[in-house]
């Protein structure tokens, strides 16, 4: 059986296929995470990767909350608020549970109950759509004989 190690060198451009999907299509490497061995996140990238994650997670924390008060004050989305409130908690608690089996399996738990949440809303906003459509339709015309 022939050796397929050249080959595959010059497809990666000289790289080891591992090598290869760290570095991209810009050939500049990506930035490594903890657990990577020698991990030396020293780049402005990498700076500047950490203040946006910092923010987005502030962001994606605070957003249920605020929207849970806007709901409360509107009538037709008051059913939807106290579950709203609740996403933040319910969010950091099923994280923290799932944080037993690893990190992979506390953000996929997490992501899993804002995405209920996010569904949960979703549908009250069809709801809440179908039911102003109903009521703003024009009645139907009789029909003659």
């Amino acid at each position: 059986m022939r050796d397929r190690r050249p080959r595959v060198a010059v497809i990666f451009g000289g790289r080891s296929p591992d090598q290869a999907v760290r570095c991209g299509a810009t050939g500049r490497p990506f930035d490594c995470q903890g657990i990577d061995a020698a991990c030396a996140n020293t780049s402005w990238q990498s700076d500047a990767h950490r203040l946006e994650s910092g923010v987005t997670a502030g962001a994606l924390l605070l957003t249920p909350l605020i929207l849970a008060f806007a709901f409360r004050a509107i009538d037709a989305w008051r059913p939807v608020w106290l579950v709203t409130l609740l996403a933040t908690p319910s969010s950091i608690v099923t994280s923290a549970l799932f944080s037993a089996l690893g990190n992979g399996a506390a953000s996929r738990a997490g992501s899993v109950v804002w995405f209920v949440w996010l569904a949960f809303v979703a549908l009250h906003l069809l709801r809440v759509a179908s039911d102003e459509r109903q009521m703003t339709a024009p009645a139907a015309a009789p029909r003659r004989s």
